[in-house]
């Protein structure tokens, strides 16, 4: 493990030496600047990645706890066993439901109808 750790700092210390040559390259190239390869151009475009690294990094880091509650659907279905006996029983009641609404439906219409005949 020490060695990996040796080997990534290695690593991102030549990529951050490295990266502002790689954009003032890329710059000179893209746009014709002249910008000549010196130790003050170097250190300042090190700095303005640094810079914008900072103002595009967010403002609050990742915080594990923030997203606590996607590992809750895992849970419940452990611990809410009630839940599946309220949905056998689901249909049976939405049958009961819609029976008695039926049965208001029709008291309606044979109101609605008894009400027409009567004016007449």
């Amino acid at each position: 493990m020490t060695r990996k750790l040796m080997g990534f700092g290695l690593i991102g210390t030549i990529i951050h030496v490295i990266s502002p040559l790689i954009l003032i390259w890329s710059l000179n190239t893209l746009f014709n600047t002249g910008i000549p390869y010196s130790f003050k151009t170097w250190l300042a475009v090190l700095l303005l990645i640094y810079v914008v690294r900072f103002h595009i990094r967010p403002e609050r880091p990742y915080d594990p706890f923030l997203f606590e509650d996607e590992d809750e659907e895992d849970d419940e279905d452990e611990e809410d066993d009630e839940d599946d006996e309220d949905e056998i029983q689901e249909p049976q009641a939405r049958a009961e439901t819609s029976k008695q609404t039926m049965e208001a439906l029709e008291r309606f219409q044979a109101e609605r109808k008894s009400r027409k005949g009567k004016s007449k």
